[in-house]
C-alpha cells in the first residue's frame, strides 16, 4: 500500500518562490482551475504584473483541460507556456524548467532530511524549506534558462 502524500505546486521567478499551494486528492482538472483562480494567480498578482510574465506548466492531463486552457486565454493572453498552449513546450523537458532543474530537487532533499512523520509536517517542512530559498538562488535558476535553451538549439 502507498504511504499517503500530497502534491505540490510552486513557481519559481527571479525574485522568489510563490506557493507552495497544496493538493490532498488527485489533482483533476477542476481542482486545479480552482487552486489556479482562488489561490496562484492571486498570489502571482500581489507580487508582479500579470501582463508582465509568462505562465509556464507541464503537460499533466489537469493542465491542458479545456477549462484550464480557456481560464489560461483570458488571464495570460498569449503569454502561457504548456501543452495546446499559445507556446508549446517540449514534453519530457526538465532541463529547461527551473522547477524541475533547482526547485524539487533542492526542497525534496531538505523536506526529506527532516523525516517528517505525517502529511501535516510534509507540508509544514516544505513551506519552511521553499521559505527559507534565498531569492539569489532563485534568480541564478531563472537566469539559466536562456542559456539551457540555446544549449538545446545548438544540438539540432
Amino acid at each position: 500500500m502507498n504511504a499517503p502524500g500530497v502534491t505540490v505546486w510552486a513557481g519559481i521567478w527571479s525574485g522568489g518562490i510563490i506557493g507552495p499551494f497544496f493538493f490532498r486528492d488527485t489533482v483533476t482538472a477542476e481542482s486545479y482551475l480552482e487552486k489556479l483562480r482562488d489561490e496562484i494567480v492571486p498570489a502571482i498578482k500581489s507580487r508582479m504584473n500579470l501582463e508582465e510574465i509568462f505562465y509556464m506548466h507541464d503537460g499533466a492531463p489537469a493542465h491542458y483541460a479545456q477549462s484550464v486552457r480557456y481560464f489560461l486565454h483570458e488571464t495570460f493572453p498569449d503569454r502561457w507556456i504548456g501543452r495546446r498552449g499559445p507556446i508549446e513546450w517540449p514534453a519530457r523537458s526538465p532541463d529547461l524548467t527551473p522547477t524541475d532543474y533547482f526547485l524539487w530537487g533542492v526542497i525534496k532533499d531538505r523536506v526529506y532530511a527532516t523525516k517528517p512523520k505525517d502529511l501535516q509536517e510534509l507540508e509544514d517542512a516544505i513551506i519552511t524549506e521553499m521559505e527559507s530559498l534565498p531569492e539569489e538562488l532563485c534568480r541564478r535558476a531563472c537566469q539559466s534558462v536562456p542559456e539551457r535553451l540555446q544549449l538545446c538549439k545548438d544540438l539540432e
